[in-house]
Parts: C-alpha cells; structure tokens; sequence
C-alpha cells in the first residue's frame, strides 16, 4: 500500500484553514503521515503514537499473546532515533509513547526535552494504573513527560498523583 500523500495534505490543509492560528493537531503510526502534513502546513502540531508491541501483547493476555511478549522488547527510542525522526518529518514532532515503552527507555524524557520534542505518554490499561505507573517512574526518574494521554477526567487522573 502506497501513502495518499495528497489526501493527507488536504487534511492538513482543512484543519489549517478551521484553525487558522495553528492551533490543530495529527497523530500517527506512521512517520510518513505526519511528513506529508507537516509540508502541507508547518504550524500545526504532529504526534508519533509509538506501538510497543510488548505492551500490546502484554496487555491482550491471552496465552499466544504472552508468548508473543516474551519474545518482542519495546522500541528504543534514544538521541539519534528522535534525530531521524526530525529529519524525515521536518520540525518538531511529539512522541506519544506507552507507558512500557517509557519505563524502556530511561534517558527517553530528559533526551527529548533537551531536543525540544515534547512527550506524552498513554496507556492501555485504566487511566488509574497510567497514573500509578507514571507516579512510579517521575519518583524514580525525577522527570515528567510533557503531558497524558487518559481516557477519563483529568481531575481523576491528578487524584490518583496526588496520592502517596
């Protein structure tokens, strides 16, 4: 399957035009995507939703899947995997990454930052575990992502932070 780049910049084009002050937003799997929209307006803000299959498996629980996890690692995301991405998109372009492939890749949060590149985090349990785990990792870590991606409220979410 070929990429409809035109069918993207037209999107791009449309959220462009809605939002004239580059306040819209796209998010991909694919880095491709994100590329075709960022040369269609190079205001509005582009997310990479990073998949780690792990996680994934993980998270179906089933026993082909758990097998499937013990044979997979997350991605690494490190310097010179984010340069690429720079490159191949154009600008700067935020990761969207799960919680897993966060608690993967240590250096992912300070390493951004210092390029610039802003980090969400999402994932594919209940925003409550999001949360636990998020609070577990900032203890740890000392380093926030720039923001979350939840499903709920989000006074629920800095509820659950909140707590010791």
């Amino acid at each position: 399957l070929g990429l409809d780049c035109q069918a993207v910049a037209q999107a791009a084009q449309q959220l462009a035009q809605g939002r004239p002050d580059g306040q819209w937003f796209l998010t991909s799997i694919d880095r491709r995507t994100l590329a075709c929209a960022r040369r269609a307006d190079p205001r509005g803000y582009l997310g990479l939703i990073v998949l780690d299959p792990q996680a994934l498996a993980k998270e179906n629980g089933g026993r082909v899947a758990q097998a499937v996890a013990a044979r997979t690692t997350s991605p690494v995301i490190d310097r010179p995997w984010m340069q690429r991405l720079q490159q191949e998109v154009g600008g700067t372009v935020g990761l969207h990454v799960d919680m897993a492939t966060l608690e993967a890749n240590p250096r992912l949060l300070p390493e951004a930052q210092s390029m610039g590149i802003p980090v969400f985090t999402y994932h594919l349990g209940a925003d409550r575990e999001h949360a636990q785990a998020l609070a577990r990792h900032a203890k740890i870590s000392g380093w926030w992502p720039s923001g979350v991606i939840i499903n709920g409220t989000p006074s629920a979410f800095c509820d659950v932070l909140a707590k010791p």
